[in-house]
């Protein structure tokens, strides 16, 4: 069984580079022609093997090393096989150990099972036979491991906000919001913010009407289309409140509600406009993203909207700036929960040197090939080097322009997650540079997780 981390480097003559390691097993029994067998099979499979002949030497080796497997015959000289497996689960509790034994007596059985054995396997016991036991114990040590790495590695995501307008935008968003929530236990926030047209409180025309009646009868509308959307959905499990509020602008009072009740994750729709539209309508989705005090995930409207599933691939864009480190550090977190493949994209932006590269000693006069180079190295010392747990990764690098190519990618590549950081550009600097961040968070195919360059942290 290996553990394997690929890394591939892409337009550079990339290659793979397979980190092992490979399991330990100790096999204990007085037959020695049984243990040169059973030695033999294991090790023409990848494992390391150790062997021993009695108790006294297995609790020897136990004191060395630590076994994934162990063998363990029932009857042994000296010291009772019933005693070294107690003394197997004392100081190694994690190992998975089968029991090989002439005894078939159902006492000795329920002895073994109770003191912690994986499997009891009566002699004559086929090769075949032993090493689907073997197989067997391995994956579930596994996948209890996963199970660790899930609870021990996972985002601290103890409230979540969904903000809503109901529409189809929002309602496909809704879906990925509960999925989270369940997934983390984090209790669930819908807000719905109520902007009334031309609002002025010294307008007269706004005097006639009875204003609290009105206002009454939107927030009942609001409510009654939260509880529309969500008897949809089986949601008995989770813990949602609902709140309806009115602002004289969306954004600013979804980021009050986030400051307000300590969001740990927003997660909302964008409608993904372009050109004219977008530039005088702006985005409440993206006014959020560089604002909110939290990360934030933006799902974009689809004609067909995908199912919510497990992820299975995650692209992290990468400018080794400090930001797009983090983005890499919750990007480790969701992969090792998740079980996702994990992609790092660097893109090397065409005629230019950004200020990120001078680390790496990239001057105007390199060559493509010598900066795809040194980029290639870089990434995997900073895949090395970053916190986190192990996972599956692949590095690419590209030369284009960032925020196309990174979309691009996605969508040939069919990616599930995009995992980005945003620099938190505001003001005059924001308006002539823009972001990267949010050019993806509009076109993105896929949900896009956005993490921040301030404010709080997710990681435990």
């Amino acid at each position: 069984m290996l553990f394997e981390i690929v890394m591939e480097g892409t337009s550079s003559g990339g290659h793979d580079v397979s980190v092992i390691n490979e399991q330990r097993i100790l096999i204990v029994d007085d037959d020695r022609e049984f243990r040169r067998s059973l030695t033999k099979i294991f090790e023409k499979a990848g494992f390391q093997v150790n062997a021993a002949s009695t108790g006294n030497q297995a609790g020897a080796l136990l004191g060395k090393n630590v076994y994934d497997l162990i063998i363990l015959d029932w009857k042994l000289p000296g010291k009772s096989g019933l005693d070294c497996l107690r003394e197997i689960k004392r100081k190694c509790p994690r190992s998975k150990v089968i029991v090989v034994t002439v005894n078939s007596d159902a006492a000795s059985y329920e002895l073994a099972m109770a003191a912690g054995a994986f499997d009891y396997l009566c002699k004559p016991v086929k090769r075949q036979t032993i090493f689907a036991s073997a197989r067997r114990a391995m994956k579930y040590s596994q996948q209890e491991l996963n199970a660790n790495i899930r609870r021990q590695e996972m985002l601290a995501i103890k409230r979540i906000l969904f903000p809503t307008d109901f529409s189809r935008c929002a309602d496909q968003a809704l879906n990925h919001a509960l999925y989270l929530a369940r997934q983390y236990r984090a209790d669930l926030h819908i807000l719905h913010v109520m902007v009334p047209l031309e609002y002025d409180a010294n307008n007269p025309s706004h005097q006639f009407p009875d204003m609290e009646a009105v206002q009454t009868r939107l927030n009942d509308m609001a409510s009654a289309r939260m509880n529309a959307a969500l008897s949809a959905r089986a949601v008995s499990d989770l813990r949602i409140s609902q709140a309806q509020l009115q602002g004289i602008s969306i954004a600013p009072t979804i980021l009050e509600y986030a400051d307000d009740h300590s969001i740990d994750l927003i997660v909302m729709g964008t409608h993904g406009r372009r050109g004219l539209k977008h530039l005088f309508l702006g985005s409440v989705t993206e006014e959020v993203v560089r604002l909110a005090p939290c990360p934030v995930l933006t799902i974009r409207e689809r004609k067909e909207p995908v199912a919510v599933e497990a992820i299975k691939s995650i692209l992290v864009p990468i400018d080794f700036s400090e930001h797009s480190r983090d983005a890499l550090i919750y990007a480790k977190q969701f992969a090792a929960a998740y079980g996702a493949h994990m992609h790092l994209l660097h893109v090397i932006e065409t005629n230019a040197v950004p200020p990120f590269y001078v680390g790496l000693n990239v001057t105007g006069f390199d060559s493509v090939a010598d900066i795809k180079a040194r980029t290639e190295t870089a990434l995997q010392q900073l895949l090395a080097e970053t916190a986190g747990p192990n996972v599956a990764s692949t590095l690419h690098i590209l030369e284009g322009y960032p925020a196309h190519d990174i979309v691009h990618f996605a969508e040939k590549h069919d990616m599930d997650y995009i995992v980005i950081a945003t620099h938190g550009l505001t003001g005059f600097k924001h308006l002539l540079l823009g972001s990267v961040a949010e050019k993806v968070v509009r076109r993105a195919p896929c949900p896009v997780f956005t993490v921040k360059a301030f404010g709080k942290s997710l990681i435990e």
